[in-house]
């Protein structure tokens, strides 16, 4: 099995990191399983364009050579894709 995790938030160590660690060591404990654990904050990835190079390309791959390319076919051959990131609403001084 494959696991992908992605950590959306840009401070190592808090809430988000936490939640994703503990997940990550669930998972190892329930046999032969492959994470893979990308820390976004720390890759160079740009945004879409909108160039659409993606809807007509061979394998439908993206324009622009960034880190992204390390997680398309890591994401693409997932079994359990994992998204830990903040949530901020709802606060007021």
């Amino acid at each position: 099995m494959r696991a992908i995790v992605l950590h959306g938030s840009p401070r190592r160590g808090g809430n988000s990191d936490t939640l994703a660690h503990h997940f990550i060591e669930g998972l190892k404990t329930t046999g032969d399983i492959e994470v893979f654990d990308f820390i976004l904050n720390d890759m160079n990835i740009r945004p879409c364009q909108g160039c659409e190079f993606c809807a007509t390309s061979e394998g439908n791959r993206c324009k622009i050579e960034d880190d992204m390319q390390q997680i398309y076919d890591v994401f693409a051959d997932a079994d359990v894709v994992v998204w830990a990131t903040p949530m901020y609403w709802g606060y007021s001084e």
